[in-house]
């Protein structure tokens, strides 16, 4: 399981190559037309309050524009209505929630939202929040929680062997930011070595063994 973690970069929420800040719908447009481009979703996002806490999380909502980008979905399903949401694994666990419960939602200065929970997900959400802590609505949602412009996003899955064009062009234009693998990942696919390590040691420790028992005799 730690392997099938590490080889597939959607269960930690980075199935997408790079970001795009603040992108433009103008500019959303034009990448999509770009052939280097294989999937690309826009990803729109909010800061809000969940439950009793204080502390702000960030919500998204993401619109496939082109291709496929997954979405490890945990349990349950994504919304797909007005009054949903779906939220990531350490924030259900904190809060104590599951699929079928309610969850407060409340934008800064604004009037409390109750959502149903239709899910947990892991979301691509660019570095707008900690792994495990994005929550997941839907546009039309989104626009109801916003007490500001939203901050918008490109989530950007290159075609094989274009990603480093693309960071290159594009970083002279926009800030852009290379996806990669989560220090909680990266920690427990280090584990993964251990397994052969232990093997040789043991290895090692049994032909040592039989050596002695053979000279002893």
């Amino acid at each position: 399981s730690l392997q099938r973690l590490a080889d597939t970069p959607a269960r930690y929420g980075a199935a997408a190559d790079l970001s795009v800040v603040d992108a433009r719908e103008a500019d959303i447009t034009a990448l999509v037309k770009d052939p280097r481009v294989a999937a690309l979703d826009r990803v729109s996002s909010v800061s809000v309050t969940l439950g009793n806490e204080s502390a702000p999380r960030t919500v998204v909502a993401v619109e496939q524009r082109k291709g496929d980008l997954p979405m490890e979905v945990v349990v349950g399903t994504r919304p797909s209505g007005r009054y949903e949401i779906a939220l990531g694994p350490r924030a259900a666990n904190r809060l104590g929630v599951g699929v079928g419960d309610f969850v407060t939602v409340t934008p800064p200065g604004a009037t409390p939202t109750v959502l149903l929970m239709t899910g947990i997900v892991v979301v691509q959400a660019g570095g707008l929040g900690a792994l495990g802590e994005v929550g997941l609505v839907t546009p039309l949602q989104l626009r109801d929680l916003a007490s500001s412009a939203p901050v918008v996003s490109a989530e950007i899955l290159a075609a094989p062997g274009q990603a480093e064009s693309l960071v290159a062009e594009l970083s002279s234009r926009w800030e852009v930011y290379r996806t990669g693998m989560p220090n909680e990942v990266r920690n427990l696919a280090e584990v993964l070595s251990l397994p052969k390590l232990l093997a040789l040691v043991l290895a090692a420790v049994a032909v040592a063994g039989l050596v002695h028992a053979v000279l002893g005799t």
